[in-house]
């Protein structure tokens, strides 16, 4: 034997060679799945965010886009203008039915005839004296507002839903 000995050297830290040794393992938050995952997620709430700002930006709902007027919330859909929906909330101030409370009504319009949607409470689209005075409403808005053009008045609930479309007169009552 030589004076030369084979030496190998041997990790003290570690008894297992370095090819044998486990690979280190990353916290949970820092393994790619969960970075895609998070990545995702953020990406969702910024568009879901985007669009909000966009919305209130600009006005549009689902009603259509908003008017404020004294208060009150026109709605007026891509049939109608907005000049026309200018006109009737003026007219709607004059006649007093926008007096500073909060309430919303849609302008919009089906073919010819210009619908306006009015919130009632539950019963009202049942009560003829209030239907009555609903329609003599209608032809007061035909007349003033649409220069004589049919227009429909529809009662609904607090969701702009129709529950009864009551026609204008044909003449004042």
């Amino acid at each position: 034997m030589s004076s030369q000995s084979c030496a190998v050297e041997v990790d003290r830290e570690s008894p297992l060679p370095a090819a044998q040794q486990a690979p280190a393992v990353r916290p949970w938050h820092q393994r790619r799945w969960y970075q895609v995952i998070f990545g995702c997620g953020m990406a969702v709430i910024g568009v879901f965010r985007l669009c909000n700002g966009l919305i209130l930006l600009t006005g549009a709902t689902n009603y259509g886009a908003r008017l404020e007027v004294n208060h009150a919330n026109l709605y007026y859909t891509r049939a109608v203008s907005q000049e026309d929906a200018k006109a009737l909330g003026a007219f709607l101030v004059e006649a007093k039915i926008f007096d500073g409370r909060h309430i919303s009504i849609q302008l919009t319009r089906e073919g010819q005839t210009t619908q306006v949607r009015f919130p009632v409470k539950p019963g009202f689209d049942k009560d003829e004296v209030y239907v009555g005075t609903i329609r003599a409403l209608g032809y007061q808005i035909s007349q003033n507002v649409f220069h004589g053009a049919p227009v429909e008045v529809d009662l609904c609930d607090q969701n702009l839903k129709t529950l009864r479309a009551v026609p204008a007169a044909l003449t004042s009552t």
